[in-house]
């Protein structure tokens, strides 16, 4: 017998069609189950030891059945330790079969010669840094004459393209503590017995019946010798034929990548997709198609939810709005510390009935979108299915009652934690009309009324509260990041145990630097610095009031601001826009102030602007309302004024601390001013927040959520997930549009006359998401 490819080759204990009689006994050892029809298991070997002798050991653990054969393709490997080692395999057990290639003639002439020792075998071509696991190969045959239109099959991979879990086009490392036995077992199970179609198999195990490769004809050796595309041209010119190509969707293959012919690929590669493109114009546009319609999706969260369910690790689930702000980096740090103790999970609430489920960031996965009334029953039987162990309430604003009811379905406990003020009276920051804190108990709830009308089916602020009080009522735990706003929610609800827990970028960054302060020459203006949107309440019009009267008074100080504010300013205020979190500190840094103004008009339940200022070392200046006087409690160069102090009253304050700093001697006493935090009292969350692992739920609930299922969710969501390109939707391009008419200064003047309630309920009724989400 010779190569295909021509030239010399040796076999050890050689396979001839003469030899029928051999071949049915070789069969008969092989196992009790026969396959549809005979199997060649053809794996092209070139070197790389260690991953032949995993993937060849794989194969034998996992059994070869009957009408199956294990056939290796030594082409001419100069590894003499692996030459003599699969030899000795061959001898040491019969069904392995050696093909030894006396001269190399590349990977696609050692599989066209595999592929044709039997005329009548279908194939299955194994990469040689490839592990398999289980009956694969009986799933494999399965899905290949499920239909007799099927020509190829492939499973799925951590690596192998289109092919791979969880993401494609990914070399997707395995989820730690788990092996590709396992993988597979779940692939097993949630998918068993469908596949999807495919574009073009992918060649690392490439199942290949032998009525196609009969049809069709080997590779085309002479345009991708030495490997890569060869697959894809075979599968473009069996589709031509009529023939498909379908991904196993209950089989899983390891495939480690990058080893079996080297790794000198670059070239391969380039002169492969030109070949593919020049003889298929349409090729490219097949894989971004199918890349983008991702049709075994269904497949792929099956498999997720179960592998997230198998998980011991506590499962969290955080539900809060979709307004982003300080509630969403909130959950984003909490996540971001205990993400090593806990699976995070998070249900955010879109406008209208939608919900958003979103994964740990581990997993990359999309959010799923559901309907909080039609997919009510498969939201519970999701969360169910992941063994959720407690929940965690950030925010209750346009939050259906249905998830807020989530702890009883799912008999967890559920913790809250207070970000402002709206379980009082349905006003997040207790501001009456003029955008001013109303913080007297007998007039409170009718100042915010005329503000913030009580939602749909409520009466009143009383009414709202009779909820609220029933929703904490049953926590298991409410957290209030300050003592100040733990105060003034007590006098509210009197019976309700709050416990004081700072927010993590403390407890995370090890505290806060000493203070610095700089420099400042007589002749030199104080430089004011206000950080982070800027809505009415939170000091804009006094911004600009208080810059504007004192370029009116020609007084030595400048005022900046590092963000943006709800409407444009005077050119008294200099604006440098939005900024990210990550970039605070740089950025105070490169303005260099010497003093930050917080001209807040209620009271923060914590400020992480202030965080952000303290991170920078600055000296503050800070209102005596809310979680700022107890912060900087015992911080030098920390000022603390008059909340609803006015114009004058805050220019006053200025030119005092600024007389202050002209008269200070940089040499007397250094410039650091050394500031030691008070210990934290109370609950700490790396400590505290998690439940201990025994309260998990059961570990195996009888009916996880099935690839039909997610399917059908799938073709539901599919247009909202694809969503708009520029990441807004038409009313917010439409506010977009709107806001920046707003801001040109020919209609400054006009919007200026428009009253603010009508501006504030045309952008809520556009969009709820915080402008600099969706306006860049």
């Amino acid at each position: 017998m010779r190569s295909v490819g021509g030239g010399p080759c040796r076999h050890d204990r050689q396979i001839r069609p003469d030899h029928r009689s051999c071949v049915d006994s070789f069969f008969t050892k092989m196992g009790a189950v026969m396959m549809t029809r005979p199997v060649d298991i053809i794996v092209p070997i070139y070197n790389q030891f260690a991953a032949v002798k995993a993937c060849i050991r794989s194969v034998l653990a996992a059994g070869i059945p009957n009408g199956a054969s294990l056939i290796l393709m030594n082409d001419a490997s100069s590894d003499a330790a692996l030459n003599a080692w699969l030899r000795e395999m061959t001898v040491s057990d019969d069904r392995i079969h050696l093909v030894e290639q006396i001269e190399n003639k590349g990977f696609v002439a050692s599989v066209n010669h595999g592929m044709s020792l039997f005329s009548d075998h279908d194939v299955v071509l194994l990469n040689s840094d490839t592990r398999v696991s289980g009956d694969w190969l009986e799933r494999m045959s399965a899905c290949a004459w499920s239909h007799p239109a099927i020509g190829t099959v492939t499973p799925f991979s951590n690596n192998a393209t289109i092919c791979s879990y969880p993401l494609m086009v990914t070399d997707n490392p395995l989820p730690e503590g788990v092996s590709e036995a396992d993988m597979d077992a779940v692939f097993k199970r949630m998918n068993t017995g469908m596949s999807v179609e495919i574009p073009t198999a992918v060649g690392f195990c490439m199942y290949i019946k032998r009525d196609c490769l009969n049809a069709v004809g080997l590779f085309d050796e002479a345009a991708f010798g030495k490997g890569y595309g060869e697959e894809n041209d075979f599968c473009m010119r069996a589709k031509a034929a009529g023939w498909t190509h379908h991904l196993c969707g209950d089989t899983f293959v390891y495939h480690q990548g990058g080893t079996s012919f080297g790794d000198r690929q670059k070239k391969r590669i380039a002169h492969a997709m030109n070949v593919l493109n020049q003889r298929y114009p349409d090729y490219p546009a097949l894989i971004q198609s199918h890349i983008r319609e991702n049709p075994a999706a269904h497949f792929r969260w099956a498999v997720r939810l179960e592998q997230l369910a198998r998980a011991s690790t506590p499962k969290v689930l955080f539900i809060s709005h979709n307004m982003g702000g300080g509630t969403e980096r909130y959950v984003e740090e909490l996540i971001s510390a205990l993400g090593d103790k806990m699976l995070p999970f998070q249900i955010t609430c879109k406008e209208g009935l939608r919900v958003s489920l979103y994964f740990p960031p581990s997993m990359a996965a999309q959010p799923l979108m559901l309907h909080v009334n039609e997919d009510r029953a498969l939201l519970v039987q999701i969360l169910r299915q992941l063994r959720i162990s407690q929940i965690h309430v950030n925010h209750i604003l346009g939050v259906p009652n249905f998830l807020l009811s989530l702890g009883n379905a799912l008999d967890v406990p559920v913790d809250i934690t207070l970000h402002d003020y709206y379980f009082i009276n349905a006003n997040p920051t207790l501001i009456n009309p003029e955008g001013r804190y109303c913080g007297h108990l007998d007039t409170c709830d009718a100042d915010c009324e005329a503000a913030y009308p009580s939602p749909a089916g409520f009466q009143d602020a009383v009414d709202w509260r009779q909820r609220s009080r029933r929703l904490l009522n049953a926590a298991r735990r409410v957290f209030c990041p300050s003592r100040a706003a733990a105060d003034i929610i007590h006098s509210y609800f009197p019976e309700v145990t709050l416990e004081v827990l700072p927010h993590l970028d403390v407890e995370a960054g090890g505290g806060f630097p000493d203070v610095v302060r700089k420099p400042l020459s007589d002749d030199a203006p104080l430089k004011i610095l206000v950080l982070g949107a800027i809505s009415r309440e939170k000091g804009a019009d006094i911004l600009e009031q208080v810059a504007m009267y004192a370029a009116k008074q020609g007084a030595p100080v400048r005022f900046h601001l590092l963000g943006y504010a709800y409407r444009a300013l005077d050119a008294s205020v200099i604006t440098h826009g939005p900024y990210a979190y990550a970039e605070a500190v740089s950025l105070i840094h490169e303005i260099d102030p010497h003093i930050v103004w917080f001209p807040a008009l209620w009271p923060e339940t914590y400020s992480y602007t202030l965080s952000e200022a303290l991170f920078a070392g600055v000296p503050v200046a800070v209102p005596d309302i809310g979680a700022f006087q107890e912060r900087v409690s015992g911080r030098p160069l920390s000022f603390i004024f008059q909340w609803d102090a006015d114009v004058t009253s805050m220019l006053s304050l200025f030119l005092d601390i600024r007389d202050h700093w002209a008269s200070w001697d940089p040499d007397a006493g250094g410039r650091e001013n050394r500031w030691q935090m008070p210990p934290q009292d109370g609950p700490r969350y790396q400590t505290d927040f998690l439940l201990p692992s025994e309260s998990l739920p059961p570990a195996r609930l009888p009916e996880p959520v099935g690839p039909d299922q997610f399917a059908a969710l799938i073709n539901k969501q599919r247009g909202v997930l694809a969503g708009d390109h520029t990441g807004q939707t038409k009313k917010e391009r439409v506010l977009t549009a709107l806001l920046r008419l707003r801001n040109l200064p020919v209609m400054r003047k006009i919007t200026q006359r428009i009253p603010f309630h009508w501006q504030r309920a045309i952008k809520r009724r556009l969009s709820s998401r915080p402008v600099h989400e969706y306006m860049r």
